[in-house]
């Protein structure tokens, strides 16, 4: 095994492979909660940084880059070994102030706290890493439209999934949106080849006037779109005002709503937000709650929230139409 790394500045061409994350087994470990080495203080002038411990932190095991056909052989016996989700397959787009290291441990973590044993893919895109390095970011996400097109294509035509759900988060929704429009381009909704299941929105940083105009043209090629929104996303707040007052689909104003759209379940998430810049701007895998309902719609495809879990979400009649709000977790 190899340990394969990657940077943060763009590359000519697509890079498949594999990796293999370690996921600590603690009881104590919340489900969503990425556990890494931090800084241990010993006294009040001396910090020792703790080494990385497989039981109790997520590791990276092996980083292995391959040819397509070994890849498409690794996926086919995923699918193959598969119990609950066979021959599906999910594909998590991460978005701003990821590394690489650090989308392996989150589309990881996904899976494990989801109970998803099918195929676990990621597509990579290089952010800079760095709370900094948003407009690179920005810059960047865009670029890599034409590989993460060539993935899916890969996936979708080679890797014989019978289901493939989409993940994109952060601006890693304005990427995803992007490439499905190009995609989807021209075709009929009853094309097999171009038709995904379940595709999930987190915290999107796309205006909400793009999203509303792709996700539209989205909806007869999938099963079910969700949209998880928040007022309280820090990261998409300063987003809109860098974009000039041009709000993102993923951030809720106080004194507004939603994005509301038919075909589009929209989920108000405010109620389980924190600080989304803590550990790299992931928000939405960092609570149990919403994992169960990601877990959920996988698992059934129930549309919309309101049937899949019960006493999670309440529905919300407005103007433009309804959507649903996440309860409060009890204390």
């Amino acid at each position: 095994r190899t340990l394969a790394a990657f940077s943060g500045r763009a590359a000519d061409q697509l890079t498949l492979g594999t990796g293999i994350v370690t996921v600590p087994t603690r009881e104590d470990r919340e489900r969503g909660v990425i556990t890494r080495p931090g800084w241990n203080v010993l006294v009040t002038t001396i910090s020792l940084f703790e080494k990385e411990n497989v039981t109790r932190h997520f590791t990276i095991k092996a980083v292995d880059t391959m040819t397509e056909d070994d890849l498409i052989a690794g996926i086919k016996r995923r699918l193959g070994t598969a119990k609950e989700f066979k021959n599906e397959a999910f594909v998590f787009v991460h978005g701003y102030n990821v590394s690489f290291d650090d989308a392996l441990f989150r589309a990881a973590q996904i899976a494990y706290d989801t109970g998803f044993d099918g195929a676990a893919c990621v597509y990579s895109w290089p952010s800079l890493g760095s709370v900094l390095g948003y407009l690179h970011d920005k810059n960047q996400v865009l670029l890599a439209r034409d590989h993460l097109a060539k993935f899916l294509d890969i996936v979708r035509k080679r890797s014989g999934a019978t289901k493939i759900h989409l993940i994109a988060h952060s601006m890693g929704g304005h990427l995803l949106t992007e490439v499905l429009r190009d995609t989807t381009r021209n075709v009929k909704p009853d094309d097999p080849a171009v038709r995904f299941n379940e595709i999930v929105f987190a915290s999107p940083d796309v205006s909400r006037e793009v999203f509303e105009k792709i996700a539209k043209e989205l909806v007869p090629h999938a099963d079910g779109i969700t949209l998880y929104a928040s007022s309280k996303d820090k990261a998409l707040n300063v987003s809109g005002k860098l974009s000039l007052g041009k709000l993102p689909a993923g951030f809720i104003p106080s004194s507004g709503l939603p994005v509301i759209l038919q075909g589009v379940d929209t989920i108000d998430a405010s109620a389980v937000s924190t600080d989304v810049f803590g550990l790299n701007h992931s928000d939405f895998a960092d609570r149990r709650h919403l994992l169960a309902d990601i877990a959920a719609i996988f698992r059934t495809g129930t549309h919309p929230p309101g049937k899949r879990v019960a006493d999670t979400f309440d529905e919300v009649n407005a103007r433009p139409g309804a959507f649903w709000r996440l309860r409060p977790p009890k204390q």
